[in-house]
């Protein structure tokens, strides 16, 4: 779980929670929790599906090694079965 990053619009400061089992990411208020929507692809405009999902991080603006962008959405992956690992970043593409 991550809070989204002021850089993610409509879904900036709300509650991002990563799904293992369906790959999604949602969106949901910090306030009262209610569901807002799904992170999404702007090529197919679908949710996004990351397999084997596991873990979400922003950035919080620091140096190297240990900080990161604070406008992206870090994460990690088990993929192929969780035999292997996969790092990543989503940023807001616009709007």
């Amino acid at each position: 779980m991550a809070i989204a990053p002021p850089s993610f619009g409509k879904f900036a400061g709300d509650l991002l929670v990563g799904n293992f089992g369906d790959r999604r990411i949602n969106a949901y208020t910090l306030g009262k929790g209610n569901f807002r929507g799904w992170l999404r692809d702007v090529r197919t405009g679908g949710p996004i599906a990351i397999d084997g999902l596991w873990a979400l991080r922003v950035g919080n603006g620091g140096g190297a090694p240990t900080g990161g962008d604070p406008n992206a959405v870090y994460f990690t992956a088990g993929i192929n079965g969780e035999q292997d690992g996969l790092f990543g970043t989503i940023t807001n593409a616009g709007g």
